[in-house]
């Protein structure tokens, strides 16, 4: 009797290693990892769609309809940004819809950034860590947000991440395709963003330590940066003349403040970053009428700040230890941060969108501390448990934030715009467009709109001779624009000219469409 019941708890043990065994031998990580980035594409397609496009996103519309080459840059004067996100944007349209093409190739560029970082962590960490790391960036609200964006801010994101992995996998294996990769990852960034030099600026220190260890070995990584230099020197010259068109206006929007710095830090950890709660201009990612988990106020503040302590006070200094590596390289990608903020103050560039690669830098630290909780490296029991507590709590507000972005997030509402504004079209009367977006939004949705009696007006510009010499005169018509510019002057036109506003239709942020009418004229 006593020998089966010492023999029934070893049979248990053995079954229960035996299952062990077999789990970890079906999820693998690589395989883990396939199931993270199907998840993290998942929740990137998901309502990828749903809300209109906005201002800026208009833009990117605008800009891939224009020649190939004017979108290459050789007419000279360019948008804000350079080229190679309008690019591939243009070529995405070959494929599906302009309306889509931009947020698919975003989509794209979000989803690619889930395994280029993993493939980072698992040089600097391990794998377990890096596969946590990488659920970071798949379940970032501010990351799928941009990845759900037509702008060219994730396809910056996932070139600074490989920029990263280069750099990395050359130091440990000095073969010379992670040296040309390194070259070609640094030309691309910069070429698909100018806030690019935020985050590759930093990387001066890691190079120069590689230089140190490797000597005369570095070279490859040496050559590498000077032919991407090379690469860009073409487009300098667009470069300076878009600060020198555009520097003074950004200051507005983009000036560093110490308000904005904490926001863009609670938006990168996944727990803030709704505009319409911060109280600070032009600070937030999005902006609606859910709450994110730091706007239900001081206990979920407090639990939120304590987890985040507890993850780095605990987990920063045995990394330093067991993988120093890593955390420089999270310390780097953190530092976009600091380097937006002093080069803002000379030319401002500060927003959430401008320092998204830091994401990558938050990223591995967690998975580094998860690495250093699993372990048990000298930490107590009880700390390792409320580590792994802390991390799950921060992954769980990460998800709350993102219910907020998924269920009440806004964006100009230009698809009902322009459905209306076709409406107002199929009655024959003029229409008016202000800014010079507002033609190119409306179109994308509903291409008859600004077809047949039209007139469009640019941004700066006002009221043209609404008719030609000997044409009886436009007794009605309807204008469709942004509240942005001139727009009270252009209205102001109106009044002068005898017309009166009949009604006046509101869209969020704030668009409207208005009807006019001379007195003697009938609607």
């Amino acid at each position: 009797m006593a020998t089966n019941e010492i023999a029934q708890p070893a049979a248990r043990t053995g079954n229960l290693r035996r299952f062990w065994g077999s789990l970890t031998a079906t999820l693998t990580p690589i395989r883990l990892l396939a199931v993270i980035t199907l998840l993290g594409g998942l929740v990137r397609f998901y309502r990828y769609d749903a809300l209109s496009l906005w201002l800026d996103e208009g833009i990117t519309v605008h800009m891939v309809r224009l020649p190939w080459l004017t979108v290459l840059g050789f007419n000279g004067a360019y948008e804000t940004h350079p080229p190679l996100y309008f690019v591939l944007v243009k070529l995405a349209t070959l494929i599906v819809p302009e309306v889509n093409a931009g947020r698919i190739v975003s989509l794209i560029a979000g989803v690619l950034t889930i395994p280029a970082l993993y493939a980072l962590a698992a040089r600097v960490l391990n794998r377990w860590a890096a596969l946590l790391a990488a659920g970071v960036v798949a379940l970032s609200p501010m990351h799928i947000w941009y990845s759900q964006e037509a702008r060219m801010y994730t396809l910056t994101v996932l070139l600074v991440c490989v920029s990263y992995l280069a750099l990395v996998a050359f130091q440990q294996s000095r073969r010379l395709a992670w040296a040309g990769a390194y070259g070609v990852a640094l030309v691309l960034a910069m070429y698909a963003d100018y806030s690019a030099i935020y985050a590759l600026a930093p990387q001066v220190l890691l190079l120069l330590l590689i230089t140190i260890r490797l000597g005369r070995k570095s070279l490859p990584l040496w050559g590498a940066g000077v032919a991407a230099v090379l690469g860009y020197l073409p487009w300098l010259p667009q470069l300076l003349g878009t600060m020198q068109i555009y520097g003074n206006q950004r200051s507005s929007y983009l000036g560093v403040t110490p308000e904005k710095i904490g926001i863009s830090l609670l938006s990168l950890i996944g727990v803030g970053g709704n505009a319409a709660n911060t109280g600070v201009p032009s600070s937030g990612y999005f902006w609606g009428f859910r709450w994110t988990a730091w706007d239900f106020g001081l206990p979920a503040q407090t639990a939120i700040v304590l987890s985040v302590a507890i993850v780095l006070v605990a987990g920063i200094p045995m990394l330093a230890r067991r993988a120093p590596m890593a955390l420089l390289v999270a310390a780097l990608c953190l530092g976009t941060i600091v380097v937006t903020a002093l080069l803002s103050l000379i030319s401002p560039g500060y927003a959430e969108r401008t320092v998204l690669p830091a994401l990558l830098g938050w990223a591995i630290v967690v998975g580094g501390a998860g690495l250093i909780f699993a372990s048990g490296d000298k930490l107590p029991r009880w700390l390792r448990i409320a580590g792994f507590l802390c991390i799950g709590l921060i992954l769980a507000a990460s998800l709350v934030s993102l219910r907020a972005v998924y269920r009440g997030a806004l964006k100009q509402d230009w698809r009902q715009l322009a459905a209306d504004t076709n409406t107002a079209a199929a009655t024959g009367k003029l229409i008016i467009t202000y800014p010079t977006f507002a033609e190119t939004l409306i179109s994308a949705y509903q291409p008859h709109a600004v077809y047949g009696r039209y007139i469009p007006i640019d941004d700066g510009e006002l009221l043209p001779a609404l008719v030609k010499p000997g044409e009886s005169e436009v007794g009605a018509l309807w204008l469709a624009y942004m509240e942005y510019g001139r727009i009270e002057e252009i209205r102001g036109q109106l009044e002068a000219l005898g017309y009166v506003r009949r009604s006046h239709t509101y869209y969020p942020d704030p668009l409207f469409l208005d009807y006019y009418e001379l007195p003697e004229s009938q609607p």
